[in-house]
């Protein structure tokens, strides 16, 4: 496995770092429904690149997707002066057209940041790479539509037995937990009585936990931080 050299690691924690400014300047709740979306656009970018690549052209029925899903897509790129691979145009005018908010608002990059490294997008990537290999070694008459390909990536393995969609569902998993962690870390510090809602949630989540442990930094919270 080839190690990451100091410049990039370097550009990674810039990246990183700019990434987590932006996201700052939007809801969480906003960034996550948008993220949501933004995969779902990369993953079809990757399954027209899977065809292209293999074709090395889009084929009929592709253009009637790219028509039908990205308007004015394609009678720009017959336009376009310099020749560019089709799914780096596919993918500026995504972030043009479908996420211009973002770019407008200043939170694009860190839509990218995050989104690509998603388990779900990871895991696309990886069975991206697996059609090539497979599609390329035995030709097809006809390649599977958009929503079947994205079905059966997600049933694709990105870690030994572990599909990447189970890999994204414990990452939510985690992240929910993480954020009930800090909900209650301000009840930590001192000598708080447990609100109602409080010990109702800490009930609903933890039902072995009493709820008056809140007090005097107790080592089950502690162990949260």
């Amino acid at each position: 496995m080839r190690r990451t050299t100091l410049l990039e690691t370097k550009a990674q924690r810039v990246a990183a770092n700019l990434a987590s400014k932006q996201a700052m300047r939007v809801s969480w709740k906003r960034f996550c429904e948008a993220q949501e979306e933004y995969i779902r656009w990369e993953v079809f970018v990757l399954w027209v690149t899977a065809i292209v690549e293999v074709e090395g052209g889009p084929s009929a029925s592709l253009l009637r997707v790219l028509r039908r899903r990205c308007a004015d897509f394609i009678e720009q790129t017959t336009q376009a002066r310099e020749p560019e691979p089709l799914a780096l145009r596919l993918h500026e005018w995504i972030q043009d057209r479908i996420f211009s908010y973002a770019k407008q608002e200043g939170w694009l990059d860190a839509l990218h940041f995050y989104g690509v490294r998603d388990p779900r997008c990871e895991g696309a990537w990886a069975y991206w790479e697996y059609c090539e290999r497979e599609w390329k070694h035995k030709r097809r008459s006809a390649y599977p539509g958009f929503e079947t390909w994205w079905r059966s990536a997600q049933d694709y393995n990105l870690f030994p037995k572990v599909s990447f969609a189970r890999a994204s569902d414990v990452v939510d998993s985690y992240v929910d937990w993480l954020a009930f962690g800090h909900w209650l870390r301000p009840l930590m510090g001192g000598n708080l009585k447990s609100p109602t809602e409080v010990a109702r949630e800490l009930q609903r989540r933890c039902p072995g936990f009493a709820p008056e442990q809140l007090t005097g930094r107790p080592k089950q919270l502690a162990e949260l931080r």
